[in-house]
């Protein structure tokens, strides 16, 4: 698979190296014309999103949203819908070194780094990002827009709303429900359901 990335900030690196461990291709990356400030980014071409797809067709390339969890998802949720509406396919992104069940379901534009270990029956949606070493628990839902950082458990059996924010090594326990929007911070442990735009510590 050949790639353009959206973005330039640290989250563009790491998503270029970790699609080079997957022996596949990022051959230019974008950002609206009013961010433009050179020609390149990483060795690349740097092109204007307005019009990228006369250089890269969606026929030829995917793009992927290389930003990060602005306003809870919502940015990059913009993208992603931009994205479809010039024609690509925003399949997303799931590395080669994450173990995930066959009997998982992913959504489109899901970016899913390595080292992810995600059970059997595991429903993901879409516009997601999954930072590395995660395990989300078989049975799980996840909907859309959530960011998941790294080495957080979500058990077996949860049902996780959209636009959701997981901290570095926080926990859910099995059976919880996490309402939209739900901020979970880092090193939490959360073993009541959640309501909407809820902050755990």
């Amino acid at each position: 698979m050949a790639y353009i990335i959206y973005g330039t900030g640290i989250f563009s690196d790491v998503l270029l190296d970790e699609i080079l461990m997957d022996d596949e291709q990022v051959l230019a990356f974008c950002l609206d014309e009013n961010l433009i400030d050179a020609d390149t980014h990483l060795d690349r071409p740097l092109l204007s999103f307005s019009n990228v797809e006369e250089f890269y067709p969606p026929t030829d390339v995917d793009l992927l949203i290389g930003i990060t969890y602005q306003k809870k998802n919502e940015t990059r949720n913009a993208y992603y819908q931009k994205g479809i509406d010039k024609g690509y396919s925003m399949s997303g992104f799931v590395s080669k070194n994450s173990n995930i069940s066959k009997k998982t379901t992913i959504g489109k534009n899901n970016i899913i780094l390595s080292g992810n270990l995600i059970q059997a029956g595991v429903e993901i949606g879409q516009n997601n990002v999954l930072w590395n070493t995660n395990h989300i628990g078989h049975h799980s839902k996840i909907g859309d827009n959530c960011f998941i950082s790294s080495h957080v458990v979500i058990s077996g059996n949860c049902e996780i709303g959209k636009n959701a924010f997981f901290g570095v090594n926080s926990t859910v326990i099995d059976n919880i429900t996490i309402g939209d929007y739900s901020l979970i911070g880092a090193g939490a442990v959360v073993k009541e359901d959640t309501i909407q735009n809820q902050v755990i510590k």
